[in-house]
């Protein structure tokens, strides 16, 4: 039987196939599974179109940064983990993914300090942009900037799973000291 798990995944981007791949750069998010591996939940940073609050695949700095959680109102609360498009259609199974954590105690107080901090980040107007920003502006940032502050708030170290760019990463969007709240709470797993 399966344990629940959380694992932080990279689509890729780029474009070409096999040999002629030139798929350079990565977008990650963090996914969970429950004990039928079946997808419960994954959490993205993305583009968002301010005027009509709808993703956008390829975001500009007139855009915001937005966590989009799934699954969205009105969707499957979960999906089979043996096919591609997940709960957000990013999910592929030939992506590069590492297991963050196993067990469900953990995995759900875990799951749980991330979307705290979803809530968060989602009264927050952060600024879309493709390169991460300056590293000391908490208020711009791109989808991995998203990744790493949630790797941060569940206790994760930063990862680079498939060699490719995973440019933003190195960014936190929650201060050292709100992040200290989330961390205090996961001390004990």
């Amino acid at each position: 039987m399966s344990k629940e798990r959380i694992e932080l995944r990279e689509f890729k981007i780029g474009v070409g196939v096999g040999v002629f791949d030139l798929g350079i750069a990565s977008h990650q998010y963090f996914i969970r599974y429950n004990d039928q591996n079946e997808i419960i939940g994954e959490v993205h940073g993305l583009a968002t179109d301010p005027m009509n609050n709808t993703i956008k695949t390829v975001g500009t700095t007139h855009d915001l940064l937005k966590v989009w959680k799934y699954p969205q109102p009105n969707q499957h609360s979960s999906i089979s983990s043996h096919i591609d498009g997940g709960l957000s259609g990013l999910y592929k199974t030939d992506q590069s993914f590492k297991v963050m954590v196993e067990g469900n105690e953990s995995v759900v107080a875990r799951w749980e300090a991330a979307l705290n901090a979803t809530t968060a980040l989602a009264f927050r107007t952060i600024t879309y942009n493709p390169l991460g920003g300056d590293i000391k502006d908490v208020n711009v940032g791109n989808s991995n900037s998203i990744a790493r502050t949630l790797g941060d708030v569940m206790g994760f170290p930063t990862q680079n799973i498939s060699g490719r760019f995973v440019i933003g990463q190195e960014k936190n969007l929650i201060t050292p000291k709100y992040l200290s709240r989330f961390i205090s709470r996961m001390a004990k797993y």
